[in-house]
């Protein structure tokens, strides 16, 4: 609710962009212009082609000279800089391939896009009363969250080891849970978003199976119950 009433789901706003949000086309697009954003959003779903870079961008003081659109958060870029890993403004080349930053040379991109996840959260709650505040509603709502699911989804896990390959296989996936959790705090969150979400579907299968097989056990039991409470209060029926 106070993403869309705030409206900054609409807005592109300044960030530091992520390489799996980003692809770099090979020709400019405006978003503002309805032929180029229907292309980009055939393209974006799926249901189209269109060129990607390849190649190296040229860098020159912070500025992108190639004739080229960034894509970041399925929104045209705008006001691109790329800056060096001390956070200064870059000049040299930068691998790009398929429309993906390769290169390793610690190089970021930053400029105005639109946002998602709890980036775009926090900006939201900016836009209370609270202000400049609010985005620590966020920050401490998503530490308590996190840390709360982390000791569940552990849990969760250490049992299922249990039941599957006994409690000699508790310490090593203690062990490696630990290790991706380390990992997840300053890796892309977009990919350890994507991966979290592929494994809650994959958890949630086996149990829509199961409420499919037992689905005329669930029937009787309710109907058991309704039943049950039409005897006893005949009155609320």
């Amino acid at each position: 609710m106070v993403i869309l009433s705030s409206g900054v789901w609409t807005e592109k706003l300044p960030n530091q962009f992520q390489s799996t949000d980003m692809v770099v086309m090979a020709d400019q697009y405006n978003d503002t212009n309805d032929t180029d954003r229907e292309k980009l959003y055939h393209f974006l779903n799926g249901n189209s082609d269109l060129p990607v870079f390849s190649g190296d961008l040229t860098v020159e003081n912070g500025e992108i000279e190639n004739e080229l659109s960034i894509i970041n958060a399925r929104s045209v870029a705008e006001n691109v800089k790329v800056y060096d890993s001390e956070n200064k403004l870059y000049s040299g080349k930068i691998e790009i391939t398929n429309g993906k930053y390769t290169s390793e040379n610690g190089v970021t991109f930053q400029g105005n896009s639109l946002m998602h996840s709890a980036p775009l959260t926090a900006e939201a709650f900016t836009r209370s009363l609270l202000g400049d505040w609010g985005k620590w509603i966020v920050s401490i709502g998503l530490l308590l969250f996190a840390f709360s699911t982390a000791i569940a989804w552990a849990y969760y896990g250490g049992r299922s080891v249990t039941y599957l390959f006994g409690v000699k296989g508790v310490l090593p996936y203690r062990i490696i849970y630990c290790i991706g959790f380390f990992i997840a705090s300053f890796a892309d969150t977009t990919i350890i978003w994507t991966i979290s979400g592929i494994t809650i579907v994959l958890m949630a299968l086996p149990n829509l199976i199961g409420i499919l097989m037992l689905h005329k056990d669930m029937k009787s039991t309710l109907n058991a119950y309704w039943d049950k409470f039409k005897k006893e209060y005949p009155s609320e029926v």
